[in-house]
């Protein structure tokens, strides 16, 4: 009262809406002598009048966003399960795709949010499904059957044959598995990154295999075990749920198999899911792995990882030692991951062991992709791990090297 002069030109500006309200910004009014106001314009998604007292009557919109989960086709799917994450991680709504009813073409309708998100915040559109992409309904014995050739031409089998250096009558039996044939190559401003099929987990296999080879001697006796079908659970004569490293290592050690070992430490080596640029939520935001940022050292409260502070320290001397950066790797406790052969081979084979990996974008695609520079230094730690030896002593463990 008593601030407004007649004629002036004045600005009414909202700085801020209501939370789950839309803001009305830049309403020009005047005010004349018989103290009637006129308003001259606004912008606003809600509604702005003027009643017969003279008051500026402002009637604010709820926001309001249309969410929608399609499949290629444009379709929408059900079954998703969707949330909005604020700033902070709270969750201001979470949804089931396909349950908000249908259209009058019969169609499902797409989930609206109203009144609930506030102007200028930011928000997170987070997809808890696994499984959403099932909304296309493939069907692997149908739809994902491999393209062998087009027309006439040899049967398989007979290139099979062939290759075999045999005929095709002559096959009784066989073990045959379809792979991608793409060869890895260098990607990145740098050549920094590797995009290879199969990186999960031959590039562990790998990088361990030069270690071993390249190690000079240490007074205790390596071991590289490379162990076949981690991916369908292990239990298999060849897997790691087997007795076959607890039979070969009785061979070697003979008598002295218990003392040694209770001298012993194993390292489990399978790659880690590296924090996604596009996906950050998906990661533990205290414990993501990056690219290029050193070997990963894994943990897991319910032990589908064998590290524990023990492990984890002996490892990460051994890293030091070779000048080997080490990082740290939890799932998000809502998310649960998969497990290694650490675990498995340890109710085989009872020792002190470290679960760890290299960090890796889109693992189990037809391509992954790595960091370069993580190969070279796992292939370093990991020659200086087979050139120590690993003593308990009265206050815990000390690594030596031979000399």
């Amino acid at each position: 009262e008593g601030k407004l002069s007649v004629d002036e030109e004045y600005t009414l500006h909202e700085e801020a809406g209501p939370a789950g309200y839309t803001t009305v910004t830049d309403i020009k009014f005047t005010i004349d002598n018989e103290n009637k106001v006129e308003l001259k314009g606004a912008t606003t998604d809600g509604d702005v009048k003027i009643d017969d007292d003279g008051n500026i009557i402002i009637t604010d919109s709820k926001t309001k966003v249309t969410v929608s989960k399609q499949d290629i086709a444009g379709e929408e799917i059900e079954g998703a399960k969707i949330q909005i994450l604020d700033k902070d991680g709270n969750i201001v709504e979470q949804w089931t795709s396909g349950t908000d009813g249908k259209n009058e073409d019969g169609s499902l309708k797409a989930h609206v949010i109203e009144g609930k998100l506030s102007v200028d915040e930011e928000y997170t559109l987070h997809d808890l499904n696994r499984t959403a992409n099932d909304g296309l309904k493939l069907n692997p014995a149908q739809d994902m059957l491999p393209l062998y050739g087009v027309g006439e031409g040899k049967h398989i089998m007979d290139l099979v044959a062939e290759n075999a250096g045999t005929t095709r009558d002559k096959i009784i039996a066989h073990d045959l598995f379809l792979y991608n044939r793409d060869e890895g190559k260098a990607i990145g401003r740098e050549g920094e990154l590797i995009l290879c099929p199969r990186l999960d987990d031959l590039e562990c296999v790998y990088s361990s295999t030069q270690a071993f080879l390249a190690a000079e001697d240490s007074d205790s006796v390596p071991v590289l075990a490379i162990f076949d079908n981690e991916e369908v659970g292990s239990s298999t004569k060849q897997g790691a749920n087997s007795d076959f490293l607890t039979l070969t290592l009785r061979h070697i050690a003979g008598e002295k198999y218990s003392n040694m070992l209770a001298e012993s430490f194993m390292v489990s080596a399978d790659n880690a899911h590296a924090i996604h640029p596009a996906h950050p939520e998906l990661a533990d935001s205290d414990n993501a792995p990056v690219l290029n940022k050193g070997i990963v050292v894994k943990f897991n409260a319910s032990q589908k990882y064998a590290t524990d502070g023990l492990s984890a320290a002996l490892f990460t001397k051994i890293c030091s030692r070779s000048g080997v950066k080490v990082q740290t790797y939890y799932n998000r406790a809502d998310l649960p991951g998969g497990s290694t052969l650490g675990s498995i081979a340890n109710t085989q084979v009872s020792v002190p062991t470290v679960d760890i990996g290299l960090a890796q974008l889109a693992m189990h695609s037809a391509n992954e992709t790595a960091g370069a520079r993580d190969l070279a230094d796992m292939v370093s730690a990991l020659t200086e791990f087979y050139a120590s030896s690993i003593s308990r002593v009265e206050a815990g463990f000390e690594i030596n090297k031979k000399g």
